[in-house]
């Protein structure tokens, strides 16, 4: 079975599972990954100014996480320092204005970019 695997046909696998959504001016990326309760990562793309992409959650980790388990839990204090470091350690970035996690990317690093991403929204959820 191993052998009919190739290159090519993991791509068609993955991009199966990857679409794009005009939402305002917002491309959303539809991926495999979810929250705990089913419900898929909502990720937006934006143009930058300067040329890039920006790819984002758009604010809604930490809103499901305070709606769920109280603000208190994830704002200040401890819970700052622990978005700040799971977001260090991805290499994301989290905006404490509009509560967004995202990553600033080039179009060929952006299959990374959202894999990094997912990977960053996973760790923050399962700090409930």
């Amino acid at each position: 079975m191993l052998e009919q695997l190739n290159a090519e046909k993991l791509c068609d696998l993955f991009c199966a599972e990857v679409s794009l959504h005009k939402r305002g001016g917002f491309l959303m990326l539809k991926t495999p990954f979810t929250y705990p309760d089913g419900d898929g990562y909502p990720l937006y793309l934006s143009e930058l100014p300067g040329g890039g992409v920006r790819v984002s959650d758009g604010g809604h980790t930490l809103m499901r996480l305070s709606c769920e388990n109280g603000a208190r839990k994830f704002f200040g204090g401890a819970g700052d320092a622990l978005l700040e470091r799971v977001a260090k350690e991805s290499g994301v970035r989290h905006s404490e204005e509009n509560g967004r996690f995202y990553i600033d990317s080039t179009v060929d690093d952006l299959p990374q970019s959202v894999f990094r991403l997912g990977q960053a929204l996973t760790r923050v959820c399962g700090l409930t």
